[in-house]
């Protein structure tokens, strides 16, 4: 699991998914919990290996990058959250950018 694949996008979208939980608990909404779900199935998917997947949550998690700092300061509590959570989704789309640039590996008959 090293940076650059898709395995590595697949688990910190677990944790980001877990970052959301921590946020509901500090005063999030319904969107946290959508947020989580959504982390924890597209996860699971990437995990799989399935690049074709991987442009769509790219953008997913570039629009989460932006929502996530526009929510610092606008939580009564979990100030903290917010930034790793922002932190995690930017780590996920430079991980993802590194996967998807690359070309795909195509096995050869020698």
């Amino acid at each position: 699991m090293a940076f650059g694949s898709l395995r590595f996008a697949a688990a910190f979208l677990i944790v980001s998914a877990v970052l959301h939980l921590m946020l509901l608990v500090m005063g999030g909404g319904l969107a946290d919990v959508v947020a989580a779900v959504a982390a924890i199935l597209l996860g699971m998917a990437l995990g799989r290996g399935w690049r074709w997947l991987g442009w769509f949550v790219l953008m997913w998690v570039i629009v989460a990058v932006g929502a996530s700092l526009g929510r610092i300061g606008t939580l009564p509590s979990g100030e903290f959250v917010a930034m790793a959570l922002a932190g995690v989704n930017a780590l996920i789309a430079a991980s993802l950018l590194v996967t998807l640039w690359r070309p795909r590996q195509v096995a050869t008959d020698s």
